[in-house]
């Protein structure tokens, strides 16, 4: 039953924006609440602990609703500046891949820093005897970090090999294609390709320590 939930909560809202004229994948808010909801059905799938699992439905509950609401909006109002894409070249099959991957690593980024902090901060209450019953268990949120670290590497290195072909693409369309060599001193690709080398690099570290 969790593995069926988190396959329609990674797959229906890109395949309802594909079959609709809705582009709140294609927006910063819309993309955003996919992949925290994601990441919550899939801290689902990784844990027994309950304190974890309750928090991962409560929060998976309140940004299902909230993708809803906006998924309703962009319908109603197209025209919202909220619903403006960044992401306006290139094909859209390239563009929901893209955007997918990358929006979906940065959740998983975000998940385990959480967890990472939550970590110590639970570890400093035990130590002062003061223990905080309500968060999940020093090993939960120990795996937790440490599995959507590793997951966040995986996705952000096939955002970027999509990335890379987007921007050959764009350059070859603006430059044509004697100059379209130019991409690779894009800043974004050079940005983007040092953050996913810092993650990889990290994930190694950790590979190593365990």
């Amino acid at each position: 039953m969790q593995k069926t939930l988190f396959f329609i909560i990674l797959l229906l809202p890109w395949a309802l924006d594909l079959l609709s004229p809705s582009e709140v994948m294609n927006s910063l808010l819309g993309s955003l609440s996919w992949g925290l909801c994601c990441v919550f059905a899939f801290s689902s799938l990784i844990t027994t602990d309950n304190n974890l699992l309750s928090l991962s439905r409560t929060a998976l509950s309140f940004l299902s609703g909230v993708w809803i609401c906006l998924w309703i909006l962009s319908l109603t109002n197209p025209d919202q500046n909220l619903f403006v894409t960044g992401y306006s070249s290139g094909s859209k099959s390239l563009i929901i891949l893209h955007v997918g991957f990358l929006i979906l690593g940065a959740c998983m980024v975000m998940s385990s820093t959480a967890s990472s902090l939550f970590w110590l901060f639970k570890d400093s209450r035990i130590r002062k005897k003061n223990n905080v019953n309500f968060l999940p268990s020093l090993e939960s949120l120990k795996n937790t970090s440490i599995v959507t670290w590793k997951a966040s590497s995986y996705l952000w290195g096939i955002g970027l090999f999509i990335a890379c072909i987007q921007a050959f693409e764009a350059f070859q369309q603006v430059l044509g294609s004697e100059r379209s060599k130019n991409w690779l001193i894009d800043h974004k690709l050079i940005l983007s390709t040092l953050l996913f080398a810092l993650i990889l690099c990290i994930v190694v570290f950790i590979q190593k320590t365990q």
